[in-house]
């Protein structure tokens, strides 16, 4: 069973909460005519969480970690990894937002539009070689930001973040 985070202090209202899986949802004690209309209010909530303007929906996110400590608690999980630092960042070479704590695979590959114009596979061997790729490192590109093999890679090994990081505390 998944866990339900209650962001109310009603009683009637926790009866009411059910998670997604069709198991919490059969415990639930409301009756089918409250759970049916608790199946709108994801789509009322989305709509107002769409149309909300960044800056507000920044204050009720504050607002909820302040008040309540599960809130804070989800919240730290999704954005922040250990030792508080942001969880996304975006790469400095791709611009790409990515996951401090996901590793994502990268390589160099063939630059079939610019590199190797006139090569033929049956002709002159395969393109993607060791030999190839240290004897014309401008033909290879990295798959992560798509610049020429001759560059660090962005993802290859660690990403570059955007921002500079503070210093741990002494």
């Amino acid at each position: 069973m998944s866990d339900v985070i209650d962001l109310t202090t009603s009683d009637s209202e926790e009866s009411s909460i059910a998670s997604s899986d069709d198991e919490t949802r059969s415990e639930s004690s409301t009756g089918s005519s409250q759970s049916s209309s608790s199946n709108a209010a994801p789509t009322s909530l989305e709509k107002a969480l769409y149309s909300v303007s960044e800056s507000r929906l920044r204050a009720v996110a504050s607002e909820l970690a302040a008040k309540i400590p599960a809130a804070n608690l989800f919240l730290e999980q999704k954005l922040l990894v250990k030792r508080s630092a942001p969880r996304w960042e975006n790469c400095l070479k791709c611009g790409e937002e990515f996951d401090m704590e996901e590793e994502r695979a990268s390589d160099i590959e063939p630059d079939d539009e610019e590199g190797f114009v006139d090569w033929d596979e049956n002709c002159h061997g395969p393109m993607d070689t060791p030999a190839n790729r240290k004897q014309y490192p401008e033909n290879f590109i990295w798959t992560c930001c798509q610049e020429v093999s001759l560059a660090d890679g962005c993802v290859q090994g660690v990403h570059s973040g955007s921002k500079a990081r503070k210093r741990a505390r002494r």
